[in-house]
């Protein structure tokens, strides 16, 4: 009796919690039928009334007219008229920059043909269509390449089964004495700067000649910011024709 009148209830509350058995059930749940997102199912009312505004909005803004080509865009085959334009303005944009922090040009600039995402015809070019030919967040970014690993883009451009987008390089495909870069002879002593995207820089579509270079500077500019400042400063575009890969 007299132990017992020193227990404390907090342990006396525990010795008989802990002789205690608990039993737990599991009750089967009936799942909910998916439902498919289709003709069938009725926007909300309300949401719609919620987002009307911010959607009228947006759509006045991606629906505005920034440009306009004279000829229709396609994207397939070697130095496509879309591929020569892509190229040509991230190239043009870029020296911008760069002529403002170093002084001096970017030799050339390197695309894929991936990252076009869709053609055009002949007619007007609105923000929305920027966003539809180049609709990931990819940076612009300069690396400069010895002339051993500008050997290796050639050689990887000339057995490619695609035409990837090039500006300021010319070559015959596998006769690198034939490589002019801005209308002079290429000289593997040398290093050339290009302009291209962060995923191609990382190796991308099989690019390996890119992840290693001498040097890499990021310029915080996305390419698809770039395109839209081209289009926005010509009211009408000039595409260039030229062969870059002479097929």
């Amino acid at each position: 009796m007299r132990f017992t009148k020193y227990i404390s209830p907090v342990l006396l509350l525990i010795f008989f919690s802990s002789c205690s058995k608990k039993f737990y059930q599991v009750n089967k749940s009936e799942p909910y039928p998916n439902t498919f997102i289709n003709e069938n199912l009725w926007p909300d009312s309300a949401v719609v009334q919620i987002i009307q505004p911010y959607k009228e909005k947006l759509d006045g803004e991606m629906n505005r007219v920034i440009s306009y080509t004279p000829i229709d865009l396609p994207k397939s085959g070697f130095n496509s008229p879309l591929a020569n334009l892509n190229c040509d303005m991230i190239w043009e944009e870029t020296n911008l920059i760069y002529e403002q922090l170093h002084n001096e040009k970017v030799d050339m600039c390197l695309l894929n043909s991936g990252g076009i995402r869709r053609t055009f015809t002949k007619g007007d070019l609105t923000v929305r269509n920027v966003y539809e030919l180049m609709p990931f967040e990819n940076q612009a970014l300069v690396v400069t390449l010895s002339g051993e690993k500008v050997l290796e883009m050639v050689k990887y451009l000339s057995n490619a089964e695609v035409g990837h987008p090039v500006s300021g390089i010319k070559f015959i495909p596998n006769d690198t004495l034939s490589i002019e870069i801005n209308g002079e002879k290429f000289d593997k002593n040398k290093t050339y700067t290009v302009v291209t995207n962060d995923y191609l820089q990382k190796g991308g579509d099989q690019m390996d000649f890119l992840a290693k270079p001498v040097k890499i500077e990021i310029l915080d500019a996305k390419l698809r910011d770039l395109m839209m400042q081209y289009f926005e400063k010509h009211d009408t575009i000039k595409v260039n024709l030229d062969q870059r890969i002479l097929k």
